[in-house]
């Protein structure tokens, strides 16, 4: 006789030789029970390494096998992916699985019966596993991060909202062509800059000619004509 050392060993000899014929299982029991998986990359989903797992199942007896129905629980973490804090969750997932004799290589979604035994570990690991969200927020309207700073905009001070909106009116101020410095002022600076003469003589140059290339000629600023 063989020894149960691990809640996902079902014995299901007696079921098998009653068709039709069903059993209620039901039981907690660690997720990594055989400590056979490693920790994901830090910001992808993944079950906490005590995680426990709650799973309730219906099995039914065919011939040839046995159908799995029911429901396995599990908690989740990761990282939200616009403020980076920490998200946790839990999954109920409806499972509806098979378990047969010896499965063909070509049926990839049976299960193997062992003996007088089903290991329901596979069934719980594959359903756990496929429902892990992708890219979890901590809550629906998150903000996420400040571009400029990296504070959390979520938890942001009143100071740091007045400063962020001070930014945004300040750019639209400066794009709105009333608030351009005066046109005298802008010939002050380019005369500064020691390239007025070229820009000069450009200037008369095309207005004389107007379909003349010398109009996209390069002009270096800054560079002084003798």
């Amino acid at each position: 006789m063989t020894a149960v050392t691990s809640s996902y060993l079902v014995p299901v000899a007696q079921l098998l030789r009653e068709i039709p014929s069903s059993m209620e299982v039901a039981f907690e029991a660690p997720f990594d029970e055989q400590h056979e998986f490693i920790p994901r990359p830090r910001g992808e989903s993944d079950v906490p390494l005590d995680a426990a797992v709650s799973v309730a199942l219906r099995l039914e007896a065919f011939r040839g096998g046995l159908r799995a129905k029911g429901v396995v629980g599990a908690p989740w973490q990761a990282e939200c992916r616009r403020c980076s804090k920490l998200v946790e969750g839990y999954n109920e997932i409806a499972v509806n699985e098979r378990f047969v004799d010896n499965p063909p290589p070509d049926d990839e979604e049976a299960y193997p019966i062992d003996g007088d035994f089903i290991d329901l570990a596979h069934l719980v690991h594959d359903a756990v596993f496929l429902e892990l969200p992708l890219a979890p927020l901590c809550r629906e309207d998150c903000q996420g991060l400040c571009s400029e700073c990296g504070i959390d905009k979520n938890e942001a001070t009143t100071i740091h909202v007045r400063k962020f909106e001070t930014t945004v009116e300040r750019e639209e101020r400066w794009q709105s062509p009333s608030a351009r410095p005066p046109k005298r002022r802008r010939v002050a600076a380019v005369q500064r800059t020691g390239a007025w003469r070229v820009l000069h003589a450009a200037s008369a140059h095309s207005a004389r000619r107007p379909n003349c290339p010398t109009l996209f000629a390069p002009i270096v600023v800054g560079t002084k004509v003798a």
